[in-house]
């Protein structure tokens, strides 16, 4: 919205869009450090990442301390804390719910660059309100915000009720195919956009656009596979093969005559 407000003599305030989410983080760093004598500082009595690879790497090595029945892990039971191996368990039981985050990310992240260039193909109408491309990735924090407490007092209990999603596991992997959904929806919503791309012209054509900036209707003479009419405002643009093509017709009752060269060249104005 702030974007839209216009500043310095210019329609668009990028400054102001900036500046105020700049603004407001200075302000929420001055608020974190003047409470920093109420927070409880716990400085952690060892390292748990190396004692993690050291764990692992202990159970990898020594492979045959491993009782029959039990975890790759359970060889390491004797060198480490009992509490430590089975946290780590637990990391790589769910670690597998995690190998497609990357993936994940990957699409994630298009939101600011892919995501947003197809924003600017459609006319971001959203129940009667417009929606610009950039401001289209302020929803998610919106939606977070808005949606944790939603689900955390309603939605989770009500289901909970008929058994379902009771665990945090089981919200994760609902959660994951939902965004997996959104996904396809975007894939497919692109598929339908490129339906309206324009088609690139053949090595032996050029692409002609004619627009008219004029306050009359233009006519010219039928045959063209430009048409016949241009109105006020209104845009023309089609793939021609190499040459000269000549359009004869009225504007505002005056008659014209226009020789356009469509060989080599790559923008020219009439």
């Amino acid at each position: 919205y702030l974007r839209q407000v216009p500043c310095m003599g210019e329609s668009s305030c990028y400054t102001l869009a900036f500046g105020v989410p700049g603004g407001l983080m200075i302000i929420s760093l001055v608020v974190f450090y003047c409470g920093k004598s109420k927070y409880t500082v716990i400085i952690p009595e060892r390292n748990i990442i190396v004692e993690s690879a050291k764990c692992i790497w202990f159970a990898l090595t020594n492979r045959k301390l491993k009782p029959k029945q039990g975890h790759w892990l359970d060889a390491s039971v004797k060198a480490f804390d009992a509490v430590l191996v089975d946290d780590l368990k637990a990391v790589f039981r769910v670690g597998t719910i995690f190998l497609m985050y990357p993936m994940y990310w990957s699409l994630y992240d298009q939101q600011g660059s892919r995501w947003t260039i197809q924003a600017t193909r459609m006319n971001g109408l959203t129940f009667g309100l417009q929606i610009l491309p950039d401001q289209m990735q302020v929803a998610n924090p919106i939606l977070i915000l808005a949606l944790i407490p939603l689900f955390d007092k309603v939605v989770y209990p009500l289901l909970g009720k008929v058994n379902l999603l009771k665990t945090p596991l089981q919200r994760i992997v609902t959660g994951c195919l939902i965004v997996a959904v959104s996904f396809t929806v975007s894939g497919i919503l692109e598929l339908e956009l490129k339906k309206t791309y324009p088609v690139l012209p053949e090595p032996d054509q050029t692409r002609l656009t004619l627009h008219n900036g004029l306050n009359h209707s233009i006519k010219w003479s039928a045959g063209s596979s430009l048409g016949n009419h241009l109105e006020s405002g209104d845009t023309v643009s089609k793939n021609l093969p190499e040459g000269i093509i000549i359009l004869s017709g009225t504007v505002a009752n005056q008659d014209f005559e226009q020789e356009i060269d469509l060989t080599g060249i790559d923008t020219k104005s009439l």
